[in-house]
């Protein structure tokens, strides 16, 4: 072989030892030296030979020419980058460079720093399930909206919906959604009303898609001869279920879903009032088809006419009617026996719900 004395290797994982014995022939002093492989293999000249690292580090591991094991912020901003020291299964030097600029940046103490989304893209709002990565209500006006922004790190913004919207679904898909007007809240402009008081007018009512109910309006006609004069009065509105009488004939039947008790109204023009009954709180209902009762206080005649509704021009309207004193408010609960007689107006009525879809 050549050598006298040292290390020679016989493959990656195995070397012998050579040495001088007394008669100064050379002999086999360690004939089974070994060495792991992979990272570390025999190399080096004959003679010279060791079980040697062939890996590297980036130069931030090393420290005073000293490999050294942990993390560390490295990189210059915005640049920043979070290298990572690490001796590999037989000891050697190993590392790897990150790149850590926002949304993450280097957090920590060297040297046990990470790279991890900053504060102000790692939110408390945008935290778990049913609120990172998309947009949920915070409550019945505020929409929050969390925006993956990679590496599991989050953008957060706040909506206040409009007066006219609310924030309705679920998460991820919440929204702010505009108020919905179900029934016929625009007059036609052609000057038809009706009048009455002290009964009740109920009428077939389709709410079209799940909502939850806010208001209760109504076009007031003022004293009804179209010469745009006030009429002060009070009109109460509710809304009741579907419900068939024991011929079959159907009429609202049960329990008051929600309504309001009074509503002042005067000169012509749309008059609303909030949900007040059977609570002061909006009312979540399934599409489906209800009735919209209406009651008006009585009040004297001015002499130019009464305190009426507007209704448009056509098509004939059916509609059910009970005799009903205002003072009792709105019926809590309309038994089968009550007694209603059919009749209809030659055009519907102006009246309406609003509410805010449900998703």
């Amino acid at each position: 072989m050549g050598v006298t004395s040292g290390n020679v290797c016989q493959s990656p994982t195995s070397y012998v030892t050579c040495a001088l014995n007394t008669a100064n022939c050379v002999v086999l002093s360690n004939p089974n030296g070994s060495c792991p492989g992979g990272s570390k293999p025999c190399s080096g000249s004959p003679g010279s030979a060791a079980c040697t690292c062939n890996t590297t580090a980036p130069p931030a591991c090393y420290v005073n020419g000293v490999f050294t094991p942990g993390s560390i912020c490295t990189g210059v901003s915005p640049q920043i980058t979070v290298t990572r020291c690490l001796a590999d299964a037989n000891a050697c030097p190993t590392g790897t460079t990150i790149d850590c600029r926002a949304p993450r940046g280097c957090v920590g103490t060297a040297p046990n720093v990470d790279c991890q989304c900053l504060p102000e893209f790692n939110p408390p709002e945008c935290a778990g399930a049913g609120h990172a990565s998309g947009n949920y209500c915070a409550n019945a006006t505020t929409l929050i909206i969390c925006s993956d922004l990679g590496f599991g790190c989050q953008g957060a913004g706040t909506v206040t919906c409009l007066p006219n919207q609310g924030c309705v679904g679920a998460h991820p898909q919440a929204r702010c959604a505009d108020e919905i007007a179900f029934g016929l809240p625009k007059s036609d402009g052609l000057g038809f009303v009706e009048a009455w008081s002290e009964r009740v007018i109920a009428i077939p009512f389709n709410i079209s898609i799940a909502s939850t109910i806010r208001r209760f309006g109504l076009v007031w006609a003022g004293d009804g001869t179209g010469s745009g004069a006030a009429f002060v009065d009070v009109v109460m509105m509710g809304l009741y279920p579907d419900g068939a009488a024991s011929n079959g004939t159907r009429m609202p039947l049960g329990a008051l879903i929600a309504g309001v008790p009074a509503i002042a109204v005067d000169k012509p023009g749309n008059f609303e009032g909030k949900v007040a009954a059977p609570s002061a709180a909006d009312v979540p209902v399934p599409a489906g088809n209800y009735w919209l009762l209406v009651n008006i206080r009585s009040q004297p005649s001015t002499g130019f006419g009464l305190g009426s509704v507007a209704r448009l021009s056509g098509p004939e309207s059916g509609f059910l009617t009970a005799p009903f004193a205002f003072s009792k408010g709105l019926p809590m609960d309309i038994p089968a026996t009550t007694p209603f007689t059919a009749s209809s107006f030659k055009g519907p009525l102006n009246l309406y719900i609003v509410g805010l879809p449900q998703e």
